[in-house]
């Protein structure tokens, strides 16, 4: 634990006393704590870069987009920081593209397999045994910190005979198209009948 977040345990069938620990630590007073030192790298090869920078964030250790800004000095797209960490250490993180305040510049990991739906699609740093380097891609999950080319943007058309369906009425006089892409916000794809043939197109 750290000082900005609040210990766990998980109580069993029988009795039991906690280990006494120093405050604001994991360990007694009289314990020497380890530390090691930890470079997180995420490599910016398919985003453009926000004019604040790029942080590392969230998990209840490593604060709010903003608090820890990565530096790319070389100028290679690899944006990196280091923290001297506890050995046990272990934490949820993420990067973020900016330092917004409502997250929304927060890399986007859901469904991926290093992203964990049960926290916030975050990332998970095991516990610290040694000098550790993570290295990988924002928004992705390499291991290695190379980038996937980002998926070809082609365009798909949208068509729907509406000659039968009593369009438009009082209840409706436009039609769209929506999807997981926009997040079903109900103004997606604007369709449109230009030749009045009853067809209604639209193109995203």
């Amino acid at each position: 634990a750290n000082a900005s977040t609040n210990r766990f345990f998980q109580a069993g069938t029988e009795d039991v006393t906690i280990d006494l620990v120093c405050y604001g630590e994991c360990v007694a007073c009289d314990v020497e704590v380890t530390e090691y030192e930890v470079t997180f790298n995420v490599n910016m090869a398919n985003e453009t870069v926000a004019e604040t920078g790029v942080y590392l964030a969230g998990g209840g250790n490593f604060g709010n987009p903003g608090d820890n800004e990565m530096t790319d000095p070389d100028g290679d797209g690899i944006y990196s920081i280091t923290f001297m960490l506890d050995e046990g250490f272990s934490s949820f993180y993420t990067f973020t593209n900016g330092a917004c305040g409502d997250w929304s510049c927060k890399e986007n990991l859901a469904g991926l397999p290093c992203g964990d739906p049960n926290n916030f699609n975050d990332r998970f740093l095991p516990a610290i045994t040694g000098p550790t380097t993570i290295s990988t891609c924002f928004g992705q999950c390499s291991t290695d910190g190379t980038c996937e080319a980002p998926p070809a943007i082609v365009d798909v058309q949208f068509a729907i005979d509406m000659n039968n369906s009593g369009f438009p009425n009082a209840d409706y006089d436009n039609i769209v198209v929506n999807g997981n892409w926009n997040g079903w916000s109900g103004w997606g794809v604007t369709l449109a009948d230009d030749d009045g043939d009853g067809i209604f197109t639209g193109t995203l």
